[in-house]
Formats: C-alpha cells, structure tokens, sequence
C-alpha cells in the first residue's frame, strides 16, 4: 500500500508550467521547397515549426492548425482579420496540407501556432517552387507589474481541479468543496519547490497563501506545496458555495482578485500524465496493483480510481482523511459509456482532499481505451480512459495495433482516404466545401522510451466510448519519450487500381519520408475494388506486392439534419456503407473564445462504434462537457463548432524485409458544422 499511496501522493504533485506568451510578430518570409516557419519566432527553420512547404502544399506540423481564411482574400480581409477574428475561425482550422493551389497571391490564411497563438498569412507570391507570405503573429498581452520594494506582485491567470486541469471558462470548472486545486501563474511561491511533509498543513507554505472569499466569507486555503508558476492547495468544506474571488500572497505582495466558482460537488479523476486526460490514475487487487495496456483488469473486476472533489467533510482537513464511504453523494461513474457499479466512495486515508471510488468493471467491454467519466448532478468529471482485458492482462487494441515490447519494432501502412470539409458562411465570409481523394504511405521503426506508452496513446476509444479532450493556449501532445525513425521504401510506391494506375511520390522533409498521390479534388475517384500496391525496395523497406479490396465508401446519412445539438438531449449520427468488421468515429468540437489566446479553450470528443451498428448516440455527459456556441467577447461573429464522422477499415496485411508488419487500410472522413446550444 506504501506503493500506491506514494504513487498517487506524486501524481497529485504533478505540476504543468504555462508557456510564456509572445509579443505580436510581423514580417514578410519565403520558404524554398521543404521550409519551414515558425510563426511563434518569426523566422525559417530546419526543424519544428509551424508550417512545412513542400513546394506544392503547405502542411502544419505537431499541434499546429491552419485554414484557408473565408472571403476572397486581399490586403483588406488581411487588414480587417484581429486576434478576437482569428480565435474565432480556429475552429475551421485542421492539420491537413493546403495544396498549392489553394494559396494564390493574395490568399490569406489563418494559423494557431504550436505556442498557442493565432497568426494571419497574406501570400505575395507562389512560384517555382517556393512561396512568400506576409504575416502578423498575435501573442497573449503581458501582465503582473512589480510589487514594493521591487519584489514582483503574483498574478494569477487561471484556478482549476487539480486532477482535470479543465480552465475556467469552460462548463465543468467550478472547484468543489474539499477538493485539491491548483492555482496557475507567474510570481506565486518560490523558484524552487517548497511542499507540506508533514501534518498538520497550514495556511501557508514557501510564503505563499491563498484567500478564497464567497458571499462575504473569506477562507485560508490550506496549502500542499507553492512553485513560482503554480500553487497547490485544499478548497476547506467550509467555503460557502457561490461563484467568489480568489488571491495569492506572496512574499508581502497580494495579487489582484481572480474569479472562482465554488460548488458542493465536482469530481476530477487523475491521470497518468497529469494533464487531465488520457488513462486514468487506476489499480486494482492483483500483485502488480497498477493498472496498464499490459496490467488491465477483467470485466467484473474490482478497479480503484484516485480523484478529487466528491464534495465536503466535517472532520480536520489539515490532518490526513478519515477514509469512510459517502454514500450520500450520488456519484455516477461510466466506465466504456456503461453504468458501473459503485462500492465505495470517499476520501483515502492516505491524504487529505484525495478521493477513491471503487467500482466493478462493467461486463462485455475489451480494448485498450474505456472511457471512464463521473458525474454528479449537472457536474461532470474530465474524460479519462483505462484498459480492459476480456481475459489475461493484455487488452487488445480496436484499431489493430501492437502493444510495446522492450525493444523496437519496424512497420508500414498504406491508407486510401476521402476527406470531405463543409465550412458555414460567418458574417460577410462565404462558406466553402474542401473534396479530395487521397493515397498516402509511410514507414517507421519505433524504439520504446522508458516511458511506457498509456492505452489512449496506443488505441482509438473503445467501441461505446467517447473520449473528450481539452486544447488550450501551449497545451501540446503528452506523448511517451520513444523515438521514431521514418524508414526509405523506395523511390516510389505503384497503385493499380479500378480507375487505372497511379503512383505514391516519395517525399522526404527534414528527416519524414512520406509517399503520396493526390487523387482529386471532388471526392469521386476512390471505388469499391481490388488495389495491387508496388513497392520497389529502398534502404531500409525490401520489396513488396501487396493486394488490398476496398470496402463501399462510408457515407454519413443525417448530416443534413443535423445543424444544432442540444447538449442536454444528446445526438444520434448515422450512417450506411463502409467495412461492416470495420469501425466508425464520430467526433465533435465546440470553442470557447476569449479575447486571447490564452484564454481560449476548444473541448473535442470523439466516439468509436462498430460500423456495423449503423448509428451511434452520443450522450449528454459528453456532450455537456463541450461549450455552447458564442462569439468572443466583444464580437457578434458566431462560429458553429464541427461535428464529424469517418470510417476505417479493410484492413490487409502484408510482408517485406525491414518491417515486422505493413496494414492497408481505407479511412472515409466527413466533417460538417454544428451549432452547440
């Protein structure tokens, strides 16, 4: 129990620094045939960055998106295009590549950088191989002057859950009574980490302290550990519910009042990697007790998930919990979008302001990736996930994958894609509709890091699940800490096909090695058929001749009925065609726009369910995590949010020296615009 105890004491420590926020940027730059720009600098690079041209499409890169701005382009809309405008387009922005020739002189292109923030690109020139665009890159104002005595005055820019890290202009913020949370910022406790060691906790801790004030009531936060950028503390049972101001104290100097929302209730589940999302802080009685994608529990199995905020207690919060049930606290938990039942759930003995909820693993539910979320009353829990195993320990990837072994595996993948992208008319900016049929292939040798890869990094949602996530200013991947080495097939990959034959470019950009061949641009070329893929050989991938039949093209059969979603009813999509062994995702997104980027946030789900069902629900405690459509402040431009769907399957395996195992898979993606309410 030492173990686990200290497992869960360290994750709870977990502490995410905030990205420092630009200045605005402006500048003309070009870039040759596979540059790059990073649009946080201003400048080309060799690596990283933002956008990577190819000389015929330029394409974001990590957790960079862009779009072709609505219009019709020119040195007005360029002009007219603010940060509040840009926060708001976002939301039509993707990481698919813009073909060249979607960026003729004077196209102008919005982009949110890897660093959060927004940018506007008006493209100059497009010739021979190499583009030049004029852009203005808008960075989060700066803030926090110094105190007396030129000791720095704390500032405080966001309080959350210290499990979800869910920001607070989002629905499902508000901190609950007794619950641990963190306080982001610049300048609110020491460099170095000062922590509580020992019982009884105080009120202060590194000479750092927070007030909480609600209808008149003032509190000390009783304080776990305080860092230069984040604080952690207990909310005490005793803080009246209500929506109050919040502030820190450090060194003699106060900062200026921040909004909390303080609630009797508001679950937040722990994760591995502290952000919020992906697995779940979880164990369970076996003699490894920690639960992962090679350690998951069976349905009917007991399962202990580590959280915080069931709500509040009488006894003394400075001293460790006095572990009992609650069970007045109509605490729901769904586990693979089932109902799971509940044993026990209370604080752990282990802490003070830590929770444990034992529940049953729900019975026909298998893969690498389960939705776990909980709820109690309108408050709902962040989305996190674990893996289940219908028999041994080892779940089974839904999407077909390995799980990692200790040393490092080659593998190849060829997709047939239709992407379809419907974006509304805003304002004065016309709507537009993006069609293409795509052949696309890669090869890689994936070395494991020392840190094992979770079951939500490994697998799509288990079928009945929805994962959501949250994506704000400077969050990125939490990805493991392999490596990934991209693998040379040859100079070229052949494709006969139905419609005749075609061939996969090989191109090859800092170090990537990718094949392609651009189909269309009207989504009609791809047909139910016999594929013959050619690979010649290259220095790392021996030759190969692979066959694959693509299945009927998926099609989403209620799109057009589907322009609002009620969050509170819930939505059904459906849909005909695709692979019936194959699987189906339908994925949402909503934004609430701030002023900044620092204070924007967009929330996505995304659901699996089998293609043969035909229709999935998605259910209110998904969807009620998402904001309700609403234009940023001090703007009347509303941009729905995106509701999608996209079919994979088909899948064929094939063989060649260099890679343990190539698949061939087919993927249909439709995404249109909702309106969330």
């Amino acid at each position: 129990m030492s173990k686990l105890l200290y497992s869960a004491a360290m994750t709870v420590l977990a502490v995410s620094l905030p990205i420092a926020a630009l200045a605005d940027i402006s500048g003309t730059l070009t870039l040759a045939s596979n540059a790059r720009a990073n649009l946080d600098t201003g400048a080309t690079v060799s690596s990283g960055g933002d956008l990577l041209w190819s000389g015929t499409s330029l394409t974001p890169q990590a957790n960079a998106t862009a779009f072709n701005v609505p219009g019709g382009g020119g040195q007005s809309l360029y002009d007219s295009l603010t940060q509040s405008i840009l926060a708001q387009f976002s939301a039509l922005g993707n990481s698919q590549p813009i073909p060249g020739s979607a960026l003729p002189v004077d196209a102008v292109v919005g982009v949110k950088t890897n660093g959060g923030n927004y940018a506007k690109l008006l493209v100059t020139a497009n010739s021979g191989g190499s583009i030049t665009f004029k852009f203005t890159t808008f960075g989060a104002t700066g803030g926090g002057g110094g105190g007396g005595g030129g000791t720095p005055t704390p500032k405080v820019t966001a309080v959350e859950n210290a499990a979800t890290n869910i920001p607070p202009e989002l629905p499902n913020a508000a901190v609950a009574q007794g619950a641990l949370f963190v306080v982001k910022g610049s300048n609110l406790g020491p460099a170095s980490l000062a922590i509580a060691t020992a019982y009884p906790f105080t009120s202060s801790i590194g000479g750092a302290s927070i007030k909480v004030t609600v209808g008149g009531t003032t509190v000390d936060a009783i304080m776990y550990y305080a860092l230069a950028a984040q604080l952690a503390a207990i909310l005490p049972s005793k803080t009246p519910t209500g929506t109050g101001t919040l502030t820190v104290t450090y060194n003699g100097q106060t900062s200026a009042s921040a909004p909390i929302t303080v609630v009797a209730n508001n679950i937040g589940v722990f994760t591995l990697n502290s952000t919020g999302g992906g697995d779940a802080v979880a164990t369970f009685n076996a003699p490894n007790p920690y639960v992962s994608p090679n350690n998951a529990p069976n349905p009917g199995e007991v399962v202990t998930l580590w959280a915080t905020g069931l709500g509040p207690v009488t006894f003394d919060e400075t001293n460790a919990a006095q572990q009992a049930d609650m069970p007045n606290v109509p605490l729901k938990v769904f586990i693979g979008g089932q109902p799971a039942n509940i044993l026990f759930r209370g604080r752990n003995g282990c802490c003070t302001g830590v929770d444990t909820v034992y529940v049953t693993v729900p019975q026909g539910l298998s893969g690498c990736s389960n939705s776990v979320i909980m709820q109690i009353g309108n408050e709902i829990s962040n989305s996190t996930s674990i893996p289940i195993a219908t028999s041994g320990r080892a779940c089974t990837p839904i999407n077909g994958s390995t799980l990692p072994g200790s040393g490092p595996v080659s593998a190849g993948g060829i997709t047939l894609q239709r992407y379809i992208q419907t974006t509304p008319t805003i304002g004065t900016f016309p709507g537009s509709t993006t069609k293409m049929d795509l052949a696309t292939g890669s090869f890689v040798k994936i070395t494991p890091g020392a840190t094992p890869q979770q079951g939500s990094q490994l697998d799509v949602a288990s079928y009945g699940s929805c994962i959501v996530s949250v994506q704000t200013s400077g969050s990125g991947n939490t990805g493991s800490s392999g490596t990934t080495q991209f693998l040379d097939a040859g100079a070229s990959i052949g494709m006969a096909a139905p419609f005749g034959n075609r061939t996969l470019a090989k191109s090859t950009q800092s170090g990537t090695i990718f094949y392609q061949a651009t189909l269309d641009n009207t989504a009609t070329t791809l047909t139910a058929g016999t594929y013959t893929f050619t690979g010649p050989g290259g220095a790392d991938v021996g030759p190969f001749t692979a066959t694959y039949t693509m299945p009927q093209p998926l099609t989403w059969t209620n799109e057009a009925s589907i322009t609002t979603v009620n969050r509170a009813a819930g939505v059904t999509v459906t849909w005909s065609g695709g692979d019936p062994a194959g699987y189906v995702q339908i994925t949402g997104s909503s934004t609430a726009y701030g002023a900044t980027a620092a204070d924007t946030a967009s929330v996505t789900f995304i659901c699996t369910a089998r293609d043969s069902d035909g229709s999935f629900f998605v259910p209110p405690i998904v969807l009620l995590q998402l904001p309700a459509t609403a234009p940023a402040p001090g703007s009347n431009i509303f941009i729905p949010g995106s509701l999608g769907i996209s079919g994979t399957g088909g899948f064929a395996g094939f063989q060649a020296s260099g890679i343990n195992a190539g698949a061939i898979i087919s993927i249909f993606l439709t995404y249109g615009t909702a309106t969330y309410q």
